[in-house]
């Protein structure tokens, strides 16, 4: 499943999906992503699994966020708004 394998099996992961048309279901990645060994939940929008994320983080944690630039546009419009 592309570059998934290549993740961290013992991370936590959020999967989420930018506003576009052509972007992946959330779901649908969180479904590939477990066929290859990996633990997350899928959320309706890039905010909402940013803010799971840092609700759910402990002091030394570390929030990575991979994905497109629309995502990491998401992202940032996000902690902009916060």
């Amino acid at each position: 499943e592309g570059a998934l394998h290549l993740l961290p099996g013992h991370a936590q992961y959020a999967f989420c999906a930018a506003q576009i048309p052509r972007a992946m279901p959330s779901v649908e990645l969180a479904e590939r992503a477990a066929g290859v060994g990996l633990n997350g939940q899928a959320f309706a929008s890039v905010a909402a699994a940013m803010e799971a994320s840092v609700a759910q983080a402990q002091e030394r944690d570390v929030i990575a966020v991979l994905g497109s630039v629309f995502i990491a546009g998401e992202v940032l419009a996000w902690s902009a708004a916060r």
